[in-house]
């Protein structure tokens, strides 16, 4: 019986993967996206949007820059998708500011708006030039987002991504004498990673903090990479990438200055991680951490950021490139996963087929022999 299921599983679960588009539910559009508290001390900025399932304090941090209308800061234009200005920032609960027009379009707020220490009780009639906000100010309960439901789904989604059979590997440079601890070379096993349409890897969370640099050659530069990191307690600084690991952007917006090439199709699922930090420098990719405490200490941070909660310091810069896995017109993916609980769903309806068609043969065999040979 196993020969005859094991092909209709590799059937069944290479048509979820094929198409290989990872849906982030409600975080999709959000540069950081995360579950409870968000607490920045002193400036910096993120390119993209913020939606916070806590408390927010940004004190002197920019939001959203890149959705300012007729802004042409560096960067992706994201403003020119939209009509006016976006909502920039969701927070559920209380929001802490200590600036005007640092909110670069309009605040989603479910608690008070508090400014320099002092509740504002009437947020839209604040004048322009004392606004924290550059829009409007609307409540959550009218425009809500469902912040448990999404991480329950992400969490899962996070754990769905770990159980992925490897389509690669991830192998240190060096030879039979010498060994790096830092630079590393991304090793797709081509049969696998073609027939499911994803280079999916693990990495030992520990050495995170030593990698200086990822390499791939003979790799499409659009190709899907699942980064599948353990530990529960990990630290990061500054990466490059080399090779075929990075594109530059290719969507149908306006982007200003010098293209960077980033590799915006890799996903690091820190699938087991309680606190994650990043120390310094430029790091790129979209970072999957819902049950993760993150702290951002200084730095660039490029690619989308889904996290348990959030602590920055000055310096700590968040960039949105284009969302997760755009493609050539940079329209946003969608990811499908094979949920463990449906292949098994799958597999007890083939077995109960099977097993009744059995049944059927074998009545069929001891009411009339004869119906054997007419077959």
């Amino acid at each position: 019986m196993k020969s005859k299921l094991l092909p209709i599983v590799a059937l069944f679960t290479s048509f979820n993967l094929s198409a290989w588009e990872i849906d982030l539910g409600s975080a999709a559009e959000y540069n950081i996206f995360v579950q409870n508290d968000f607490t920045h001390t002193g400036t910096s900025d993120s390119q993209g949007k913020i939606a916070v399932g806590g408390n927010a304090s940004v004190d002197q941090y920019d939001v959203g820059i890149n959705y300012n209308p007729n802004t042409n800061l560096p960067g992706v234009q994201f403003w020119e998708r939209e009509s006016g200005y976006s909502d920039v920032l969701v927070v559920q609960g209380n929001l802490s500011v200590n600036r005007a027009d640092n909110i670069k379009g309009n605040l989603v707020l479910g608690g008070e708006l508090i400014k320099n220490g002092t509740t504002v009780n009437a947020p839209n009639s604040l004048v322009p030039g004392n606004d924290p906000v550059l829009g409007e100010v609307f409540n959550f309960t009218d425009r809500p987002l469902d912040f448990d439901s999404a991480f329950s789904y992400l969490t899962q989604l996070s754990s769905d991504l770990a159980q992925l059979t490897n389509t690669g590997e991830i192998v240190a440079k060096g030879n039979q004498w010498w060994q790096s601890t830092q630079e590393f070379i991304f090793t797709p096993n081509n049969t696998l990673m073609n027939e499911q349409g994803v280079l999916v890897m693990d990495f030992d969370g520990a050495n995170l903090q030593e990698v200086t640099s990822f390499t791939a050659t003979g790799l499409d530069a659009n190709m899907p990479i699942i980064i599948n990191i353990s530990g529960t307690d990990i630290s990061f600084d500054s990466i490059d990438y080399f090779g075929d690991l990075a594109q530059e952007y290719a969507g149908d917006l306006s982007y200003v200055g010098g293209k960077k090439k980033m590799p915006n199709n890799i996903l690091f699922n820190f699938y087991e991680a309680e606190h994650l930090a990043m120390t310094s420098g430029g790091f790129y990719g979209n970072i999957l951490a819902p049950t993760a405490d993150f702290e951002f200490l200084s730095g660039d941070l490029s690619g989308q950021v889904i996290a348990k909660s959030w602590t920055s310091n000055s310096g700590a810069q968040a960039n949105l490139w284009n969302g997760l896995y755009p493609s050539a017109e940079g329209e946003r993916a969608n990811v499908e996963i094979a949920e463990p609980t449906s292949i098994a769903l799958f597999l007890l309806a083939i077995l109960a087929m099977l097993s009744f068609q059995r049944r059927s043969y074998t009545a069929l065999t001891l009411s009339n022999p004869l119906a054997v040979q007419c077959r």
